[in-house]
């Protein structure tokens, strides 16, 4: 389970997060939409322990999460982001930006999973174009099979379906719900629209003013 209690965030005395408490099951498929500049990434990337909030805490599977104020390289392997600057190594190929997720298994094991992923966001025929050559649905889409490639029980998705075309994102939805169903993945999408994430989550939160309110 992932928990936040009490946590609000402000820059330059503006208040961004206000005194948010929630908590995300194991499994869950989770969204959450809310207008431009309601403070929905920032909510994400403080789940995430990719920033820290100014105050309250995040706790996972028990565990306090510990933010990149106190932590040399922000994150947690089990907390995977794909967030909208994607944080790609620009000048390795696709095929490498993958691999550097999965060093951990053998070669084989390697090989088969960074198919899937490539296959799955339709950039095998890319593999090896360095990734500061793709275009930014492309680099979006690298972003997302990197994640995967992990296999994290958390995976956090900031507009995830904003630069693809109605057949991939659809192909895509139906990956994670898969992915949810086998793995017992927790997905966190978070979207302006709420209308894209209806066929997909199992809860929607609307964030508005720093506060969930409903």
């Amino acid at each position: 389970m992932l928990e936040l209690q009490h946590v609000s965030l402000q820059f330059d005395k503006k208040k961004i997060l206000d005194d948010i408490s929630l908590s995300i099951s194991e499994g869950e498929i989770v969204g959450i939409i809310g207008k431009s500049g309601m403070g929905k990434t920032s909510l994400l990337k403080i789940m995430s322990a990719h920033l820290t909030a100014n105050s309250g805490e995040v706790f996972y599977a028990g565990n306090l999460l510990v933010g990149p104020n106190e932590k040399l390289i922000p994150g947690y392997e089990d907390l995977q982001v794909v967030n909208q600057d994607f944080a790609l190594d620009l000048y390795h190929s696709v095929e490498e930006n993958v691999r550097e997720k999965v060093l951990h298994l053998p070669k084989k094991e390697q090989l088969v999973l960074i198919d899937e992923v490539l296959s799955l966001v339709e950039l095998d025929e890319l593999r090896l174009q360095k990734a500061h050559l793709l275009s930014g649905g492309e680099q979006q889409r690298l972003a997302l099979a990197r994640a995967l490639a992990c296999e994290p029980t958390f995976i956090f998705l900031d507009e995830p379906l904003v630069h693809l075309d109605q057949a991939l994102r659809f192909r895509i939805m139906n990956y994670l719900i898969r992915l949810n169903e086998v793995r017992n993945t927790s997905i966190v999408l978070i979207s302006h629209d709420g209308s894209e994430l209806m066929g997909l989550v199992s809860r929607l939160m609307h964030l508005q003013n720093g506060k969930i309110v409903r």
